[in-house]
């Protein structure tokens, strides 16, 4: 559970410490309240999987610790400090750290014939993670931070295991699956996350940034899970059964450098060191004029003394 907390409460400190700066990093800026913000940039993907002890889906999911990844966002701020953002990230893992359909056909040659259907070295394929939620809002003339904390959903791949054995000296035939359910070949799954975020922009022109991005994804919900069925081909009957759980499928870190575009709505607002925006000072310049000449400049207003 407090693995669920720490992406919420590391959200709340950068937004805290962004607060506390807002008066002397928002100096003399132009804020525009309606704002879209589209990028995209490339870097690495790093998996925290745990793997330690006899774990059937950890081992068959464990792929290289770093990878590169793809990311895509869209940034919306309809006010001042707050918006949404809608992200998605391809990370593209070159192989899985084992084969292990190959070392446990090699453990059971020593009593089986075996037949691995799967026989070749599996590549894991891009696993897409997808993610929304809110973001803050800090910027000035040139750099801009926004903080961001949502939920969505990672898909994780994990390798096939498919054997068939045939006991040696004796007629008994089995089969050995891992996620019987699926159909031969590679196999994934969905693990819901919550996601916590930043990005880093430097206004390059007008219309460009550049973008330094960091996310963090920790699963929730229950434990993902996998099952080893061992099964009699000639009853078909389920002879062995074991259930792998794991709560880290799908949790990792990204980090990546990239580019994009504002597109900006309504005309901007500029604030100065008191906070006060140039309209509001006008307002009270002539509010003062009138004061002291009336509705209009030219008439000035009369003193009727008693």
């Amino acid at each position: 559970m407090k693995n669920f907390y720490l992406p919420i409460l590391l959200f709340l400190c950068i937004c805290t410490v962004a607060e506390a700066q807002e008066s002397r990093f928002l100096h003399h800026t132009r804020e525009r309240t309606n704002l879209i913000l589209i990028s995209t940039g490339v870097g690495m993907n790093f998996d925290f999987l745990h793997t330690g002890g006899e774990n059937g889906l950890t081992a068959l999911a464990d792929r290289k610790t770093g990878f590169p990844v793809v990311d895509f966002r869209l940034e919306h701020f309809f006010s001042k400090r707050w918006g949404w953002f809608a992200d998605i990230k391809l990370g593209i893992p070159l192989r899985y750290s084992r084969n292990n359909g190959s070392e446990l056909a090699k453990s059971l040659e020593a009593d089986y014939y075996v037949d691995n259907l799967v026989f070749e070295r599996e590549r894991p394929g891009v696993s897409p993670c997808m993610a929304t939620g809110v973001a803050y809002r800090i910027e000035n003339s040139r750099w801009a931070i926004y903080p961001r904390l949502g939920i969505g959903v990672n898909n994780v791949s994990y390798q096939s295991v498919y054997l068939d054995l045939k006991k040696k000296g004796g007629n008994e035939l089995y089969t050995i699956r891992y996620d019987a359910d699926n159909d031969y070949g590679e196999s994934n799954m969905d693990v819901f996350i919550l996601s916590v975020g930043m990005s880093v922009n430097y206004k390059l022109a007008k219309y460009c940034y550049l973008v330094f991005n960091a996310a963090f994804a920790q699963p929730i919900g229950k434990r993902s899970s996998i099952e080893y069925q061992k099964k009699d081909l000639y009853t078909n009957e389920i002879v062995e059964r074991r259930l792998y759980k794991t709560s880290t499928l799908g949790r990792d870190i990204n980090i990546s450098l990239g580019v994009g575009i504002p597109i900006y709505f309504g005309r901007g607002i500029k604030t100065g060191k008191g906070g006060t925006t140039r309209k509001e000072r006008m307002r009270g310049i002539m509010e003062q004029k009138r004061e002291s000449y009336g509705l209009f400049p030219t008439t000035k207003k009369k003193i009727i003394r008693r």
